[in-house]
């Protein structure tokens, strides 16, 4: 029943009563009394509570605000470094790729100065092999024994030792060689 209706009925039946039931009267008001009173004391229960529930919701409220901001400004940090990470990883990976083809392009350059010496080393032993015929023919060089070339003066020889005159093809100018005064003293000489 409500709180009303409870009053209304008790306040009926205290008119209705007879004079000498004034015991039960004050009985019932008592009754009343203690009932009006616990009934204050919990709608202040109440208000005590909502006020609590208030502001415990505003301070969780405010906690959970305070942790989703240092959330985000830590989320928003790592973005950054993230980010700074990423600028750092493809500056490397340029700096590498740029080195990658300095070294490809060396190599290259190192492998064609290679290749090009190899043509000129080429070049001078065939020219050296026409004018100093191996296997006992002319030769206008000879090693010393440390194994570095050394000048000497052209002379002809044969596998037996006797001197002897190759037959050109071509008219060839011995004049050409450095010694041509040796090349007389062993037989004359063309041109």
């Amino acid at each position: 029943m409500s709180q009303k209706y409870s009053f209304t009925l008790a306040m009926y039946s205290l008119r209705t009563t007879t004079p000498g039931s004034t015991e039960d009267l004050i009985r019932m008001r008592k009754s009343i009394q203690s009932k009006d009173e616990k009934i204050q004391q919990l709608e202040r229960m109440v208000n005590d509570l909502r006020k609590t529930l208030g502001d415990e919701t505003e301070r969780r409220k405010s906690t959970l605000a305070t942790i989703t901001d240092t959330f985000e400004a830590q989320i928003d940090r790592l973005r950054d470094e993230n980010y700074e990470k990423e600028l750092l990883i493809n500056e490397l990976r340029t700096e590498r790729d740029k080195y990658a083809a300095m070294v490809d392009k060396n190599s290259g350059d190192e492998a064609l100065s290679r290749m090009e010496e190899i043509r000129q080393k080429i070049q001078e032993r065939k020219k050296k092999g026409r004018l100093g015929v191996t296997a006992g023919g002319l030769s206008e060089h000879a090693r010393t024994s440390s194994g570095s070339m050394m000048q000497q003066s052209l002379h002809r020889r044969s596998s037996s030792g006797s001197s002897f005159d190759p037959v050109p093809t071509a008219p060839m100018p011995y004049n050409m060689f450095k010694n041509a005064t040796n090349n007389k003293q062993n037989g004359g000489s063309y041109g």
